[in-house]
């Protein structure tokens, strides 16, 4: 694993590449504008399993301005620091994780084809709508799999495991600004004279303006030279997955109705939150994390659909160790069958809590 350059070497650009590198580092401050907000005002429609169906010109409008700043990415790489002194270049490069994502972007960059299949949109994290009538959303650089093994392969079918090696460590999973955003301060850091600054040394375009919402457990990286966005979001979201386990859910009572078992063989309990007289939410948690809840104080009550031809018994009290009352056993089996045609839906939102504490907030303390 590399670091951030010790010292933050500068490198000297060759006279004739300057006025190019000006021109790039103006435009890569533009495009990641662009693309910032364009994240921020994104069409769609809800879609029927949480997530968000977004329109087709929404995604050409962030594939259009991520393809842009990934062409003067490597613009600035090529044409400017390998052209001016190629040795000095690559080795400070290969010593600065934010070099090694320039050199991660570059895959992408030279089979823009492929851009749909690295994006991950992040729709199911979408946030609004707001009062534009337009949505947020989180999109991500997907993991390295064999899939995207074209990206990494030339005109002549060369396979390139240092870009391929460079993606999978540098890029894939993180935010999709994140690495740009690494790549313009490794460029600003080596040689500062190249952006476009105003009277007071501030950057042009940055910092780049806050989300339309606030969230103190989310962190977004408005200047290039603020810490890595995926880390801090990292060390944000193990921080407030404990704040929500360790504390009870919001609402006055749970009531448990149906189950499901993850590929995994993991028991999740499904339901909804009576937060009030008219307000209902969904909820899924693990029979640990309702035990811990019950303890606590948190009161979960069993509905389970009557048999053929009996009356319907109403919901009753769940106790601590997940017995019913008399001491019967809990159903588990029952509970997973009986809502067997909605595990699906539950499954996949039960896999974005596990990626996204921000969305299993969402579950474990409703607004409303």
């Amino acid at each position: 694993m590399t670091s951030q350059a010790s010292n933050d070497a500068t490198f000297a650009v060759a006279e004739d590449r300057v006025a190019k590198g000006r021109l790039l580092m103006a435009g890569l401050a533009d495009e990641i504008r662009g693309l910032w907000d364009t994240l921020g005002r994104i069409e769609g429609a809800p879609a029927p399993n949480g997530s968000l169906n977004l329109s087709d010109n929404s995604i050409v409008d962030v594939l259009n301005w991520l393809r842009r700043a990934l062409t003067s990415v490597r613009s600035l790489d090529l044409e400017v620091f390998q052209n001016s002194n190629e040795r000095a270049y690559l080795t400070l490069r290969a010593a600065d994780d934010r070099g090694m994502a320039v050199k991660g972007l570059i895959g992408p960059r030279n089979n823009a084809v492929h851009h749909p299949e690295v994006v991950d949109p992040g729709v199911d994290r979408a946030m609004g709508p707001f009062t534009s009538g337009r949505y947020f959303i989180f999109p991500t650089w997907v993991h390295r799999t064999q899939r995207l093994d074209a990206m990494f392969t030339d005109h002549r079918g060369v396979f390139s495991e240092g870009y391929a090696a460079a993606y999978g460590t540098h890029i894939a999973g993180r935010s999709l600004l994140d690495p740009v955003m690494d790549a313009f301060d490794f460029f600003d850091t080596m040689a500062p004279d190249l952006a476009r600054r105003d009277a007071d040394g501030q950057l042009d375009c940055f910092p780049l303006p806050p989300p339309p919402f606030a969230d103190a457990h989310l962190y977004f990286r408005l200047m290039p030279s603020s810490p890595n966005e995926t880390r801090q979001r990292t060390a944000l979201d193990i921080q407030l997955r404990f704040m929500l386990e360790m504390s009870l859910p919001t609402g006055r009572v749970r009531v448990i109705t149906g189950a499901f078992r993850s590929d995994e063989g993991e028991v999740v309990l499904t339901g909804y939150t009576d937060v009030r007289d008219t307000f209902r939410h969904a909820f899924l948690d693990r029979p640990d994390q309702v035990q811990l809840d019950i303890r606590g104080g948190f009161r979960y009550l069993l509905s389970l659909p009557p048999a053929a031809g009996a009356s319907d018994p109403g919901p009753v009290e769940v106790a601590g160790d997940l017995t019913l009352p008399g001491g019967q056993p809990f159903p588990v089996d029952g509970l997973v069958t009986a809502t067997a045609n909605e595990a699906e839906v539950a499954e996949g939102r039960w896999e974005l809590c596990q990626k996204d504490a921000s969305y299993y907030q969402q579950f474990r303390r409703p607004r409303g």
